[in-house]
């Protein structure tokens, strides 16, 4: 097992970037913040929802977590905005007006079409 670790420490090349950024610099830029705000934020969500298995939805276990999770996640999208990490973990861009409205618009068609099929017919 040691010689493995050794091999591959001394012996691996790891093949470039994909846009031509050295590897050192790509990490350097990397959005480690938002990276934290949206995992916590995610995760604590998840704790909330799957806590509603074990304990009553309106209890202070369940809401907490819930919350903590909306939080950070609304957290992380102040922070991709205000930023100016190199290589954002979600560029404001892509939420152009064209961009959420069309997945507005595409989530509420989709979702029309699976429950109406499901429940009224």
């Amino acid at each position: 097992m040691i010689f493995s670790f050794a091999a591959v420490f001394f012996l691996y090349q790891p093949p470039k970037h994909l846009r031509g950024v050295p590897w050192k610099v790509a990490l350097r830029g990397l959005d480690c913040v938002g990276a934290l705000l949206v995992t916590g934020g995610v995760l604590s969500v998840l704790v909330g929802i799957v806590y509603t298995t074990y304990t009553p939805a309106d209890s202070a276990e369940v809401i907490a977590p819930i919350v903590v999770g909306v939080v950070l996640l609304v957290l992380f999208g102040i922070w991709e905005n205000v930023s100016s990490v190199r290589y954002k973990l979600c560029p404001p861009h892509i939420f152009s007006h064209t961009v959420l409205g069309s997945f507005v618009y595409g989530t509420v068609h989709i979702w029309c079409h699976y429950y109406h099929g499901i429940y009224y017919c």
